[in-house]
């Protein structure tokens, strides 16, 4: 077992990717890191504690210059987004960008993907402590925010994966559709496979159809609640190898779409629960709507005043206490617990305390609705409910032969007859889909944008 601040000990043959057109064993590798570092220090005048954001399409070139951040005692800040709005809007956030591709913007950048020119080969164990990096949250509940982690606490969660799941992934390549700049891709796709000596593949792929290799070698899939939700089809092609595991993260599963996964791969996902603040905290596998979630090893849990989990680990900052807003209870072990929704999803609608996250649920009990996400809409100083909904063709028709104030009306119902008026949304937005991020999750500014769009159904 190689870590990632282990990795350029390897002996130089070593594969990482035979396919890459430059970058393919361990001794390609220490040239590329070699060369990247001895760049930083020209573009930047100074060597050391600079912060040096990737954008890398490639993994294995974003593998390389986040050892060269590393290797020069830079702070590696890895973006949400790869989209030039976003560094013209954060530009002193970073000193330099390392990438492989044409920015769409005017900023400092060294290409990573050029002929390396005799680059010193580095060959030397790093400090995990000392690698430092900046991850962003995925914006799911307010904007996306900053999040410091080091090495040492990734490294520590690849060797937690490893006892849960190594066994039974064999020497199974990683087939993923979530990119490998969030903490959940490169976690699963890069840093794990890594230290493991399993085949990396250097593609995201778009929909989940798609990861089946044609090959016939033993595969997993590493993907998203947003990308097991909308499949193109329900069953593999004839002959096609089921996964060795399913691993879903992001946001919890809707039950049915866990058991379409397990009609499509013949695998139950195991979801991964956590964030970018405390790394992995619990897994499950529905194999009922009710299905807890067990903690991870080495996790500590624990529930605040408010109801709201608490999580101390190897994984989260300094190892000290975490304060989650997902309301939760724990079983009296501390080994498994129940999510019950966000705290930050509540709303004061006339007197009443209102979960969003249970008007949705509700809403998705019609065979009306694919999908639905239920915001807060403030209206001349008051809070009231606002609902993006996207229907099934059995609710498309529905909308067309009732019109819109019947069929809001009669979705309005739904919930009121179940928790009472305040549960009932005020404003209704009929819309082709729901958008996600590349997190695979629904970015709050995105959804927010999309309800002020237009006229309000």
């Amino acid at each position: 077992m190689f870590p990632l601040s282990e990795i350029l000990t390897r002996d130089v043959e070593t594969c990482i990717l035979d396919t890459h057109p430059k970058i393919r064993t361990i001794g390609n590798l220490r040239t590329a890191v070699g060369s990247i570092a001895e760049r930083i220090p020209h573009e930047l005048g100074v060597s050391r504690g600079n912060r040096i954001t990737i954008v890398c399409a490639d993994p294995i070139y974003f593998l390389a210059a986040l050892l060269a951040v590393f290797k020069t005692g830079n702070v590696a800040v890895l973006p949400p987004t790869h989209q030039s709005a976003w560094f013209e809007e954060n530009e002193k956030t970073y000193d330099l960008v390392l990438t492989d591709k044409t920015l769409g913007c005017s900023v400092p950048n060294v290409r990573v993907d050029h002929p390396y020119l005799n680059g010193n080969s580095v060959c030397e164990t790093l400090n995990p402590l000392h690698c430092q990096m900046v991850f962003f949250t995925s914006g799911s509940t307010s904007s996306p925010k900053p999040v410091a982690k080091n090495l040492a606490q990734l490294e520590a969660e690849t060797r937690v994966l490893e006892k849960l799941w190594g066994t039974a992934l064999g020497n199974a390549e990683i087939r993923s559709t979530v990119p490998h700049f969030h903490i959940y891709g490169l976690l699963f796709n890069l840093l794990w496979p890594l230290y493991a000596g399993r085949p990396i593949n250097a593609l995201q792929f778009s929909f989940v159809d798609d990861l089946v290799p044609n090959s016939g070698k033993a595969y997993a899939v590493v993907t998203s609640p947003a990308h097991l939700s909308r499949p193109s089809t329900e069953r593999l092609p004839s002959g096609a190898d089921t996964p060795k595991l399913v691993f879903s993260s992001g946001a919890p599963l809707h039950y049915q779409d866990a058991q379409a996964s397990l009609s499509l791969f013949g695998k139950l996902p195991i979801e991964v629960y956590g964030s970018t603040e405390t790394g992995g905290i619990g897994y499950r596998s529905q194999t009922t709507p009710s299905a807890e979630w067990a903690v991870f090893p080495q996790v500590e849990v624990g529930i605040r005043q408010n109801g709201c989990l608490r999580v101390r680990s190897p994984f989260t900052q300094n190892q000290e206490w975490f304060d989650t807003a997902d309301l939760c209870s724990v079983n009296s072990k501390g080994t498994s617990f129940t999510l019950r929704g966000r705290n930050d999803r509540v709303a004061k609608i006339e007197g009443k305390r209102v979960s969003l996250a249970r008007v949705e649920e509700i809403l998705l009990l019609s065979e009306e609705v694919e999908d639905c996400v239920v915001l807060i809409d403030n209206f001349e100083g008051k809070e009231r409910l606002a609902a993006l909904v996207h229907l099934t063709d059995e609710g498309k028709i529905g909308l067309r032969n009732e019109g819109v104030f019947r069929f809001r009306m009669k979705l309005g119902r739904l919930a009121k007859s179940a928790e009472g008026a305040a549960f009932a949304p005020r404003v209704w937005r009929f819309v082709e889909e729901i958008p996600i991020n590349s997190h695979g999750k629904r970015n709050l500014k995105n959804l927010e944008n999309l309800l002020r769009t237009g006229e309000f159904s």
